[in-house]
């Protein structure tokens, strides 16, 4: 009985452990991603994630239990990439081999997490989340000392003259989507507690969406805010939280009348040279026209539309859908499909109804989603977190 205490304090322990570690990771890369050595710290930090999960699956195999509908979509996830590899063997390169590769472990490993979630306690979830708010207020504080002391190392874009700033955070294309679930999580524990606390909290990590710089988490944001006023409008018919709502609004528009034309130049940039479609996907549609579909129509088979066939660092398009079309053709559309249906049948709580939807919407400013393990598996904790209290609760990996 003890030994069992004692293995299931650890089990606790690695999940506990599994966000901080994983921020931690990318913030050392990111730190050492100049140098030429370190980078691979940058260029295979999935390895690391997959190596801590696959020791923990091991650890605590007697104590972690899975969803088999879930585990056959990993199976078959597995089987159109294994596939769709030997398919395509003589079109691939070294490069596309590794990308190719990198991209399937992070879908892979992010089905099978959801797989066993239903393994974490709610006390363990709490901590966790609990977590993953204040390194996401303490990464706010230092997106704001690196937009007002132009400190480098909390810039959004390694190369080039963009604006934005995301902290300690790695990876531009998952940090709208970290900020957006951030802004549901307090959300979430405002709509329990309403404790002021987390009314700023919100208030802070919105105004440092705008300084990240990309439109996915500047729309993210717009989305959440209409959210948040349909959500509590009853909330209006106080003239304090009314006024605290309007003045800190008023805040925000004033501190970044300066920034829109940083915010907007490449949108409006390429407005003006093409049309609105290219402004808002930044030239996506082009990539799925030019080289997207004549790849799939000059080197597919039947088959590969069945299961896939990517050349990914050569005409990966960035759009989610067709992202996984390209990657895992129809099976895997219907894969991730199923879990959709999964997480939206599961609950009856419209805030993840709602995030559920923003984040598939929001996929259509750059993809990213299903292959970012962060955000990924931040994504299903929080969905049970917040599920947590419901007596009629089924979590994401339940069977239906």
């Amino acid at each position: 009985m003890k030994k069992f205490v004692n293995s299931e304090n650890r089990l606790k322990t690695f999940f506990a452990l599994l966000l901080p570690l994983f921020f931690s990771y990318d913030f050392i890369a990111k730190v050492f991603y100049k140098n030429e050595v370190t980078r691979l710290f940058y260029d295979y930090a999935v390895a690391f994630k997959i190596c801590y999960i696959v020791v923990g699956l091991f650890l605590f195999r007697k104590l972690i239990t899975y969803n088999t509908k879930t585990l056959y979509v990993a199976f078959v996830l597995g089987i159109c990439y294994l596939v769709n590899q030997l398919l395509l063997y003589d079109f691939l390169d070294t490069k596309n081999i590794l990308f190719n590769g990198y991209y399937f472990l992070s879908c892979f490993f992010s089905v099978l997490f959801i797989a066993f979630i239903s393994s974490i306690k709610a006390e363990v979830l709490k901590k966790v989340i609990d977590f993953f708010l204040i390194f996401i207020t303490l990464n706010s504080i230092a997106v704001l000392a690196g937009f007002i002391f132009e400190i480098n190392i909390f810039k959004t874009y390694f190369r080039g003259d963009r604006f934005g700033y995301q902290g300690f955070l790695l990876y531009h294309s998952e940090a709208g989507y970290i900020y957006f679930l951030s802004l549901i999580g307090y959300a979430h524990k405002y709509g329990k507690e309403k404790k002021a606390k987390y009314f700023g909290n919100i208030i802070l990590i919105f105004f440092t969406v705008f300084l990240i710089g990309t439109k996915k988490a500047i729309f993210s944001a717009v989305l959440f805010l209409i959210y948040f006023l349909i959500a509590n409008k009853h909330l209006f018919k106080s003239r304090l939280f009314t006024f605290s709502f309007l003045v800190a609004l008023a805040g925000i528009v004033v501190v970044l009348q300066n920034l829109w034309d940083k915010l907007l130049h490449k949108f409006i940039l390429i407005y003006q040279h093409q049309n609105l479609v290219s402004a808002l996907l930044s030239y996506r549609e082009i990539t799925l026209k030019e080289h997207a579909i004549p790849f799939m129509t000059e080197k597919w088979n039947f088959m590969n539309y069945i299961i896939g066939g990517p050349l990914f660092s050569s005409v990966r398009v960035e759009l989610e859908l067709f992202d996984i079309f390209l990657f895992f053709g129809i099976l895997g559309v219907l894969c991730y499909g199923v879990i959709l249906v999964k997480v939206l049948k599961n609950t009856n709580k419209r805030i993840l109804h709602f995030s559920t939807f923003a984040l598939l919407i929001a996929t259509l400013f750059s993809g990213n989603l299903v292959s970012s393990m962060n955000v990924m598996l931040l994504y299903s904790m929080m969905y049970v977190f917040i599920n947590s209290n419901d007596k009629n609760f089924r979590d994401i990996s339940d069977e239906s």
